[in-house]
């Protein structure tokens, strides 16, 4: 039974606003139903028609305990109304729903005793809440019975025998506390992380026997001392030094991310997605339709411009929107999932250097750009909107394609160093 339960204080605020959100999860993602969902629904849908409906809008397979929901010819879930509301829960009540739509867009992972509720960034209203408060990273306790259903997607044990997961707690929370360092920019932060991976990364990493037997102790005691010297003034002098003078250009790196989303393209997606991806194509290059590549020089002459500019006028709401997303990768995305942590950094600046990519080029920011002076609150809100628009995106639209995102990281590892790629990678932002 978990002892203590945290989750982000934007969790606290959320609430389903259902018919009028502007991209339903009711709509262009197959949705599985497991056998005790399957269970559910027919005991609730027992009257004929209800069970002919049923029949009908549920996808069986005769060979597997798990079915799948039914969509319609624009992508709908066959359950969703005329309001745009599920008429499963309409009649029946939240105790109905399969799982997943039950539980999203909340996200609980289990650590030791502890629970950790975060939410899904591919819901437009998690989205709003987690980028656009000051507050909304906080971490905090809430009450177990917020969650109504028993799902985890991942549970951690850690084993006294691996280093790599035993001291889970000390080197994340290590890591979270440098992303909330705040007298410093977020580029600062990054590279400090990007710091602390490599110098621990020699013995603190998946497979590494260095914790274990007559040396553990002394690795341990040199794991606790190299963490914290974050807490250093000097080091983080010399490290926001190192990175500001390290030269290095990103054309590579903008030709690398606009190839992502041309491939990306060619996989099954949503007309929101290539709508906002063609469009910031089209700013980044002369002429030309749909996702035909930049000139890469071009493309990085103007991202640079646009970046400038960009961080120059709206510093307070892109440094807080990447900063979030970063923190909340952190916290959600275990780097237990990556052989070491530069591996796991690398996978969070490709994603912030996507997200960046499409902002700059969104065709909204570039008209708000062209004013001059501190933006009035009007022009506050609709950067805000449109930061919402394309982190909501393109997570749903990238993140949630496990497969593809598996070819990017591949793609990632021919050539430098993990350390030199990260901060390749980096300067991109």
């Amino acid at each position: 039974m978990p002892e203590s339960f945290v989750t982000f204080r934007y969790m606290t605020r959320f609430q389903c606003i259902a018919d009028r959100c502007e991209d339903t999860c009711c709509a262009n993602w197959r949705v599985m139903v497991d056998a005790a969902s399957l269970v559910r629904l027919e005991r609730h849908m027992a009257t004929p028609d209800a069970r002919r409906e049923l029949a009908e809008k549920v996808i069986r397979r005769p060979d597997a305990p798990s079915a799948e929901l039914k969509l319609d010819e624009s992508g709908a879930c066959t359950f969703l109304d005329a309001k745009s509301l599920c008429s499963v829960q309409t009649r029946y009540g939240e105790e109905a729903l399969p799982t997943p739509c039950a539980v999203y867009p909340r996200h609980v992972n289990r650590v030791g005793d502890r629970l950790e509720l975060a939410g899904a960034l591919s819901c437009p209203e998690i989205a709003r809440l987690a980028l656009g408060a000051a507050d909304a990273m906080d971490l905090i306790d809430f009450a177990p019975e917020v969650l109504s259903r028993d799902h985890r997607a991942k549970v951690l044990t850690p084993s006294p025998s691996d280093g790599y997961s035993l001291f889970f707690d000390d080197v994340r929370s290590t890591l979270l506390r440098i992303l909330a360092a705040d007298a410093y920019p977020l580029s600062t932060r990054l590279a400090m992380v990007a710091h602390i991976a490599d110098l621990i990364g020699p013995y603190f990493h998946k497979g590494s026997t260095a914790f274990v037997g007559a040396a553990a102790g002394g690795y341990h005691q040199k794991l606790a001392a190299e963490l914290s010297s974050i807490g250093q003034p000097a080091l983080w002098r010399e490290v926001h030094s190192q990175f500001s003078e390290h030269a290095a250009s990103g054309i590579p790196v903008g030709q690398f991310i606009a190839s992502m989303f041309a491939s990306r393209l060619q996989l099954p997606h949503t007309a929101r997605f290539r709508a906002l991806v063609e469009s910031a194509f089209a700013t980044y290059r002369d002429g030309g339709t749909g996702v035909e590549l930049p000139d890469a020089t071009v493309l990085w002459s103007r991202y640079r411009d646009r970046v400038q500019k960009l961080e120059a006028r709206f510093p307070v709401e892109i440094e807080r929107s990447f900063c979030h997303y970063a923190i909340q990768f952190w916290m959600r995305e275990w780097y237990l999932e990556s052989d070491n942590l530069l591996l796991h950094l690398r996978t969070l600046l490709i994603r912030l250097g996507a997200l960046k990519f499409l902002l700059v080029g969104h065709p909204r920011v570039n008209a708000l750009l062209e004013g001059s002076g501190a933006p009035s609150e009007s022009e506050r809100e609709r950067m805000n909107a449109i930061v919402v628009e394309v982190f909501q995106t393109f997570v749903r639209g990238v993140e949630h394609e496990v497969e593809f995102l598996k070819i990017v990281n591949q793609a990632q590892d021919a050539g430098r160093d993990p350390f030199t790629r990260a901060l390749l990678l980096l300067k991109f932002l």
